[in-house]
């Protein structure tokens, strides 16, 4: 008998002792008891590397995930940076204009859904439907300028 290898009487022993644990009843034990550590160090060596890469993959997309919201969060602050410019801007060219609202609509045609950009204002009650009217384009003409882009939408306060 080899020094340090379980006889088969010490293994019954033990499967026996292991079934008086109710936490352990479909606990199966096994034992190992190669000469060879080699096998059972390279087996060990592929669990760890399997196991680093899963891990590994997990973490490089919660990264990802994490990256993306930075982004997105990167991209709010500065559409609010450019919309804060603008409403400042917009209120002292146009001191009648009482309210600037800036939001995203989607709309469809039942061919092509499209995302379009649209400016809301509201302009001083006193103003006549022609002035306010008037007013829209100037207005119109002023974001296209500073947008660079002429696809969105103004609404206002006309009757």
């Amino acid at each position: 008998m080899d020094k340090g290898r379980l006889t088969r009487k010490q293994y019954h022993f033990l499967s026996k002792k292991i079934k008086n644990y109710s936490s352990l009843e479909n606990t199966i034990l096994e034992f190992n008891q190669e000469k060879s550590n080699s096998t059972n160090s390279n087996e060990f060596i592929k669990e760890l590397r399997f196991r680093d890469s899963l891990e590994l993959v997990s973490k490089s997309n919660e990264i990802n995930k994490l990256n993306q919201k930075l982004n997105d969060l990167e991209s709010l602050s500065r559409e609010k940076l450019i919309f804060n410019s603008l409403a400042k801007e917009i209120k002292i060219i146009y001191p009648d204009l009482y309210e600037f609202e800036v939001f995203e609509t989607i709309k469809t045609d039942f061919n092509e859904i499209d995302t379009v950009l649209v400016f809301n204002l509201k302009w001083n009650k006193e103003l006549e439907n022609e002035e306010k009217l008037k007013l829209n384009e100037n207005v119109r003409n002023w974001l296209k300028f500073q947008l660079d882009n002429d696809i969105f939408e103004i609404r206002s306060n006309t009757n």
